[in-house]
């Protein structure tokens, strides 16, 4: 099953009609029967049965959907990506330094970096709010994607400390009310106070130059569902 053909078997399935598939696809309905039948002949098994003058998914597609719906996410993120880059607002960045570097190099080079590439930061803060919202509301794919990146973790510890983490620091009243990303100012501007005098800074940093929301994705993007 090549690109296409998956394009149109997952529509197909998700849609729940050729009808369906059809119109989110922007073909003819004739073009998608035609493209399912030369899918069933290229995997070697039907894909839909006739019931009563509709057509429903066979257990064999069924079957497959799972993944159809994993590579068509895949896809989705891909083609995201390479527009990103087009635009210039993907990258990678490595940082690594001594505790001492880090603290007298790093907010200066860390602002430069901001003011240099606005994009970047946006997009990777829409992929991280992204990914707090998914686990919030799965957990489990936050279990597995640990596991996928150090497969000799036991998977009920995890589980169990992302629940902890969840409770105490993810998943926040502030969280619940103004969605991720967004703080509590008149907290945060006490802990700025606190810290001031706990080590004797020379200033007070103002509150614009801890926080700044404006690299967030929407208000509405950012809340819990």
């Amino acid at each position: 099953m090549n690109a296409r053909q998956l394009e149109i078997f997952h529509a197909v399935m998700r849609s729940g009609t050729i009808t369906g598939a059809a119109s989110f696809l922007g073909i003819s309905q004739p073009a998608v029967s035609k493209a399912m039948h030369a899918i069933e002949r290229r995997v070697g098994f039907k894909l839909l049965r006739p019931v009563k003058g509709r057509l429903y998914p066979t257990p064999e597609a069924q079957r497959l959907l799972p993944d159809a719906d994993r590579i068509m996410s895949e896809l989705s993120a891909f083609e995201r990506l390479t527009g990103e880059v087009k635009a210039g607002g993907a990258g990678l960045v490595r940082v690594v330094a001594s505790s001492s570097c880090a603290a007298a190099l790093l907010p200066a080079a860390a602002a430069a970096f901001l003011k240099a590439n606005p994009e970047a930061v946006k997009g990777f803060l829409r992929a991280t709010v992204k990914g707090l919202k998914d686990v919030a509301a799965d957990p489990e794919l936050g279990v597995k994607a640990a596991l996928a990146f150090e497969p000799l973790l036991n998977a009920d510890i995890e589980r169990e400390r992302l629940r902890v983490a969840m409770g105490c620091c993810i998943v926040t009243d502030t969280v619940r009310k103004k969605g991720f990303g967004e703080v509590d100012k008149d907290r945060l501007q006490k802990v700025i106070e606190i810290i001031t005098k706990a080590y004797n800074l020379q200033r007070q940093p103002a509150l614009a130059e801890v926080y700044d929301g404006s690299y967030l994705p929407s208000a509405q993007d950012r809340m819990l569902k």
